[in-house]
């Protein structure tokens, strides 16, 4: 979300039952944490607070953020803070989360929309209602499996998310399926999958538009690819940063769900010779 304060950090650490140790299957908070190696991936598989609890929180359910070490890669927008109210709607919606949307539309539906959220405080008035979850640890890595039902009533279809970090932490992969539920048809719409990327990291199309190698400021490299499809690079911006809005960007992988209705995708640490942007 936004930038907390050192000591505001310190202060909820001291009175941490754990002493600090990181927790991995926090259900009853709504997050999922995969670590292996030097990379860590946070899940949000959390319903939305109640409404009257709910004028700042985002639609962001099944989204995730990857860093390697004390680099951040995949990330989401954030919260702009109070000093830039202007942004806080754009921030809150699911495209500016990592994660899939449908036809451009958030998973969950705020009072801005209505135009009484003078009346809701910004409330989020509907969103998932269900996210069932699955987690399985085994030699091979952990996988968290997970959907919700925030675009159900719109569009008769579920959101299911699988992520699989490998046990040394070399690759992460991932998998976005749309099913239609109700016996209903699978739907004319499209999707957008969004991996918004820190500001420090350089993006380079490869392999004619079907990948993008990720180089880090520590000079580690990734490729990410998605069975093959179409990959864009397009702008985006951090919101969290500590010295205000930054420009980023993002990848994004474009489809529509009557004719692929499940993608699966991979980000993949790589040597410095399998790197060559000219080498898969």
């Amino acid at each position: 979300m936004g930038v907390t304060a050192p000591d505001r950090v310190a202060i909820a650490l001291s009175y941490e039952d754990t002493r600090g140790q990181p927790t991995f299957n926090a259900r009853c908070s709504g997050y999922q944490r995969l670590e292996a190696g030097d990379a860590l991936v946070v899940v949000d598989t959390g319903l939305p607070p109640p409404p009257l609890f709910s004028s700042a929180a985002h639609a962001g359910c099944l989204s995730f953020e990857f860093s390697l070490g004390l680099e951040r890669i995949v990330v989401n927008c954030g919260n702009p803070g109070p000093q830039r109210p202007d942004l806080r709607a754009s921030a809150r919606t699911t495209a500016a989360h990592s994660t899939l949307t449908i036809n451009d539309v958030s998973s969950c539906f705020f009072s801005a929309q209505t135009g009484v959220q003078n009346w809701f405080d910004d409330e989020i008035l509907s969103g998932p209602t269900q996210v069932p979850l699955a987690r399985e640890e085994n030699a091979e890595g952990s996988t968290v499996r997970v959907s919700h039902d925030g675009y159900q009533r719109r569009f008769s279809l579920i959101h299911e998310r699988g992520l699989t970090l490998r046990a040394n932490g070399r690759r992460l992969q991932g998998q976005d399926r749309l099913i239609a539920v109700g016996g209903a048809e699978m739907r004319d719409v499209k999707y957008a999958i969004r991996f918004h990327i820190h500001p420090s990291v350089v993006l380079t199309p490869v392999w004619e538009g079907s990948g993008v190698l990720l180089q880090t400021a520590a000079g580690e490299s990734l490729i990410f690819e998605a069975g093959g499809l179409p990959v864009d690079v397009e702008e985006s911006i951090f919101f969290a940063a500590p010295e205000g809005p930054r420009a980023c960007e993002q990848i994004v992988v474009y489809g529509a769900a009557a004719d692929i209705d499940e993608i699966s995708w991979s980000f993949s640490i790589r040597t410095p010779q399998a790197a060559d942007k000219n080498h898969p």
